[in-house]
C-alpha cells in the first residue's frame, strides 16, 4: 500500500515538473562576472532562463545568450523580464545584438533591428524619456500601434518621449511630389509620410514644417507609413553658412518631432553610455 501511494507521488510529482516546463520553457542562460539576481533570487555567475523570468542586475553587468542565437546585455543597476520573442526593460539600459531579431520593449516602444547584424542599446531615462542609440545598422522604433516613430541610422541616438492622448504630428523635412501625392521625410526620426491638405503644392521642394493629424484608415503611397491631414505649414529658411540639413537649420526647440504620438529629439547620452557595458568585451566564463 505504501509502495503503491510513494509510486502515485512518484509519478504525479514528474508529470507536474513536465507540464510546468512545457508551460515556462527555459529561453537562454544568463551569465555574469558576479552575483546577480533572477526571479527575486541571487545566483552567482550563471543561472538559466525561463519564459518571463525577471533578470536584475546590480554592481556588474550580465549576458544572455538566447535560443535563436541574439545576445541581450543588461548594464549594472538595470532590470528587464525576457521572453522568447522579446525583452521588456523595465530600468537601466540593455543592448541587443546577434543574428536573431530580438525587440526590446521599453515604456510604450518597442526597439528593433532593421538588419541582420545590428546593435542597439536602450537606455530607461528618470522620466518618461527612452534613449535609443543604433550602434551598429539599422534600428526602428514603433509605438504601441505598431506606427514606425523612428528609423536610425547607424551612429545615431534619439530621446524620445511617449506623449499622452493624441497629440499632432509634427515634422521637419523637403516636401516632395511622388505618384501625383506630397512626402516628406523627418530629418529627426528619418520616417517617410504622405500628407495632404492646401497650401502643400506651393512648397514643393522646399524645407517645410509641418503640422497635422494622422488620418485614420487611410492608406499611405508606397514607402511611407501614414497619411497626416495638413493643418498648418511653414517654410523654413536655413541659418546661413549651415550644413543643408533641417535639423541643423532649425532653432533647438523646433527639432523636436512628434510622430505616431511620440515625440523625437537628438541625444548627447545615448553613445556616451556604452561605457557601462566595457566589460562585456570579455566573454564571461562558465
Amino acid at each position: 500500500m505504501w509502495f503503491t501511494i510513494q509510486a502515485f507521488t512518484s509519478l504525479f510529482l514528474v508529470a507536474f515538473l513536465a507540464a510546468g516546463s512545457a508551460a515556462n520553457p527555459p529561453v537562454g542562460v544568463a551569465k555574469a562576472r558576479g552575483d546577480f539576481r533572477v526571479d527575486d533570487a541571487t545566483v552567482y555567475r550563471n543561472s538559466t532562463v525561463f519564459e518571463g523570468s525577471t533578470v536584475e542586475t546590480a554592481t556588474v553587468s550580465a549576458e544572455l545568450q538566447l535560443v535563436g542565437g541574439a545576445r541581450l546585455l543588461l548594464a549594472p543597476e538595470s532590470r528587464s523580464k525576457v521572453y522568447h520573442n522579446r525583452a521588456v526593460l523595465e530600468k537601466g539600459a540593455a543592448r541587443f545584438e546577434g543574428t536573431g531579431n530580438y525587440p526590446i520593449e521599453a515604456r510604450t516602444l518597442r526597439i528593433v533591428q532593421a538588419g541582420p547584424d545590428s546593435t542597439a542599446q536602450v537606455t530607461i531615462g528618470k522620466t518618461n524619456q527612452v534613449e535609443v542609440s543604433a550602434l551598429v545598422g539599422a534600428v526602428q522604433v514603433t509605438n504601441a500601434q505598431g506606427v514606425l516613430v523612428a528609423r536610425l541610422m547607424p551612429g545615431t541616438a534619439l530621446a524620445l518621449n511617449p506623449q499622452e492622448g493624441t497629440p499632432s504630428t509634427r515634422v521637419a523635412g523637403r516636401l516632395q511630389r511622388k505618384d501625383g501625392r506630397f512626402i516628406l521625410t523627418d530629418e529627426t526620426t528619418n520616417v517617410t509620410v504622405e500628407l495632404q491638405g492646401a497650401g502643400l503644392d506651393a512648397q514643393v521642394g522646399n524645407l517645410v514644417e509641418v503640422t497635422g493629424d494622422a488620418i485614420p484608415g487611410a492608406t499611405p503611397v508606397a514607402g511611407t507609413t501614414q497619411v497626416i491631414r495638413v493643418s498648418e505649414i511653414r517654410r523654413i529658411v536655413p541659418t546661413p553658412g549651415a550644413p543643408s540639413s533641417v535639423g541643423r537649420g532649425l532653432s533647438t526647440g523646433a527639432r523636436v518631432a512628434i510622430v505616431g504620438g511620440v515625440a523625437a529629439g537628438t541625444s548627447v547620452l545615448g553613445l556616451e553610455r556604452t561605457g557601462a557595458f566595457e566589460d562585456e568585451k570579455r566573454p564571461v566564463s562558465p
